[in-house]
This record gives structure tokens, sequence and C-alpha cells, in this order.
């Protein structure tokens, strides 16, 4: 294994390790933009024979463009996102992001570890919601390209009280892009302490291309015979209730639409689907198929997480341009983010995000397109 490593804010140009281009075997690197203070944010691009593209910055770890060919060949971008690094310096939907060290929703901000309470900022009603004002998304992650598995490895350093949360803790995320045309993601932490470990990605998808209009007659499947109901503040209730018979019934292939405006107290809460379902089995396992009604790209999501959160994109900003200077609409993208229960240090009977000190995380999601 190959690995030349650079932070954030280091030049591409390393004497005698890059051509002309900036690449470096499959990897290219260019400067994507600065930020209000002057940093560098580095964009790092994937790509494989083909002709599927992935680009991260260093900023957020975030997936900025994933460009596939569709059933003709066409090669679409597939995720919303921005071209100007300022937009993703304001944490607008959280684009494509790396969310720690907790996704998600944490009722009233504040968990107990180890009989000790610990309160966190609430910027979603009572809520803490994907770890406050400052979370990972606008953090500059340090990187490391690995030549011979066509992947990045970004690292970041999480400080003792950082976002509320206790211990030191070194994160690392490694984006590899396959020849099948899957994006793999493996997560890796340690703490000094006990801590929260809940990591997932952000990218709000489109398969008939980021600009393309809604996601309402994308087909959708998941592998869930549960799905966890909300309380009003969107953070579940504590109970597991069955899909069946209900909107939440996405076992076999069905419009995202069909059901999104059937009203009930769960749809209204989050003005659509915005719920964390249970998934079937253990280990690593399907949990969800997506595909693209006009393009024909599919997407295959494999985990070894327990549940999945499914965000119609019912918050989607309509008033700030994309990329290409395009505006997205509502509901023009959606999320699946695999992760543990919502709340679940707080709630009885889940899997617990709780990561014991010297103890590693290591957990994996992957993107595969057809």
């Amino acid at each position: 294994m190959k690995v030349i490593r650079q932070t954030a804010e280091d030049s591409a140009a390393m004497p005698g390790r890059f051509s002309q281009d900036g690449r470096f075997g499959m990897i290219k690197v260019s400067e994507f933009g600065r930020m209000s203070n002057g940093s560098v944010v580095k964009s790092y691009t994937l790509s494989n024979e083909n002709g599927m593209e992935v680009s991260i910055l260093s900023l957020g770890a975030l997936m900025q463009r994933v460009l596939v060919p569709d059933r003709d060949g066409v090669k679409r971008d597939v995720t919303l996102g921005f071209d100007d690094v300022l937009y993703y310096e304001k944490g607008i939907n959280n684009f494509g992001s790396i969310i720690g060290r907790n996704a998600n929703r944490i009722k009233n901000g504040s968990f107990v570890i180890d009989g000790k309470k610990y309160q966190m900022a609430l910027n979603d009603g009572i809520n803490n919601l994907h770890s406050g004002f400052y979370g990972y998304h606008l953090r500059l992650f340090t990187a490391e390209m690995l030549q011979e598995e066509n992947a990045v490895r970004f690292m970041l350093m999480s400080p003792d009280g950082d976002q509320g949360f206790p211990g030191n803790a070194v994160i690392t995320v490694t984006y590899t892009l396959t020849q099948e045309n899957a994006i793999e993601i493996f997560y890796e932490a340690v703490s000094d302490k006990d801590t929260i470990m809940n990591l997932t990605n952000h990218a709000y998808w489109n398969l008939n291309g980021h600009a393309e209009g809604s996601i309402e007659k994308h087909l959708l499947k998941i592998d869930s015979t549960y799905y966890t109901p909300l309380l009003v503040n969107q953070t579940p209730d504590g109970s597991c209730r069955p899909v069946e018979g209900t909107p939440f019934d996405f076992r076999e292939f069905k419009e995202i639409g069909r059901d999104i405006n059937a009203g009930g107290d769960q749809l209204l809460f989050g003005n659509g689907y915005d719920h964390n379902f249970m998934i079937n089995g253990k280990g690593m396992r399907e949990h969800a198929v997506l595909k693209g009604e006009v393009s024909g790209i599919s997407m295959t999501i494999l985990s070894d997480l327990p549940a999945i959160q499914f965000y119609s994109g019912n918050g989607i900003d309509t008033k700030t341009p994309g990329k290409e200077g395009k505006y997205y609409q509502l509901r023009g993208g959606l999320a699946l983010e695999t992760q543990y229960v919502p709340d679940a240090m707080n709630l009885d009977g889940y899997k617990s995000p709780i990561l014991k000190a010297g103890e590693k995380y290591e957990t994996k999601t992957i993107f595969r397109f057809e």
C-alpha cells in the first residue's frame, strides 16, 4: 500500500509525486476553494474504469460530487451540493458531510455516561441535532491518499469536551471507489474516555441528477419490518411499530411519493419522512435500494449498522443556488443515513452508541451503483 499524506492546508504540489494535471494514480487533487478565514479546502477525486467519479472535500470529509453513468452511458451527478465553499461553511443542509460524533437527534441534548450527565447545545428545538452548531461538517480533515486501493483516508482530532462529548477522540473516515461502482465508507474511531460515537454520511441523493426535480417518483425499498415512531419533537418514543399497513412499509419497491401526503401525526411531525427504520438481520447486509425512474440508475446501500434514517428532503433550502447555479426544490433529494437508533443512549432496548475508552469503533457502509 502506497500512502501519500497531506494536510487540508497543504498544496497538491508535492515534488516528484504528482503529474502536471495533479493526478496520483487514480486520484486527482485540486484546490476547491478557501474558507472565510483563508484556509484552503482540497478536493480529492476518485475515478474508476467505468467512468464513475467521486469528489470528496477536506472540509467535512464530504462527498461534493458523484458522477454515475446512466442507462445510456451519460454521466449524471447524483448528489446535491455546492460549487462554493462558503455555502458549505454555512452548514446549509449538511450536504454530503460526515456527521459526528453523533448523528441525528438527542432529546434535551443530554445523556449520562458512568453516572455523569453531559449537556450539549440545543440547535433543534429541545434537541441536539447532528452534534450541534460546530459539527464535523465544519471541520477541516487531514488526508492520506491510498493509491493502490483507489481510496482517500480523512482524519480528525476531536478534543475532550468537543461539542460536549467526553474524551479525546481520533476519527478516521476512508472512502474507496471500487471497479464495481461502489463507494465504500469505512469509519474508525478511538477515545481515551467513554463517549458517544455514531458516525454517518449525510449525502442527499437524486438518481436522475442533482437538479432534476423531485425524488417522489423514485422507487425505494428498505429491508425493515419495524420503524421507530416519533414524538412531536421528532425523537423516537422508545417503541418499535410494524411497518405493515402503514405509509412506512417499503419492504417492496414503492414510489416515495405514494404515501408521503397520507396524513397522520407521524408524517405531519416532519412534513414527510424523517424516520428511523430497524434493519432486519445482523452483520453486513442490504439496508435499502433506491432507483431513479428517469436515469435507470439504482443504488444499493449495505451496512453493518442496526438502522437507517430515511429523510425525504422536506427541509431543503430552496433559496440558495446549488451546483451549476441550479436552485434545488423541496424534496429535490433524499438522505439514507446508516446509524444507531436516534437518542439510543437515552433509550432502553436498542444497541448503544456508547464507545468504551480504548476500544475501537469500526463500521462500514457501501453505496453500490448500477
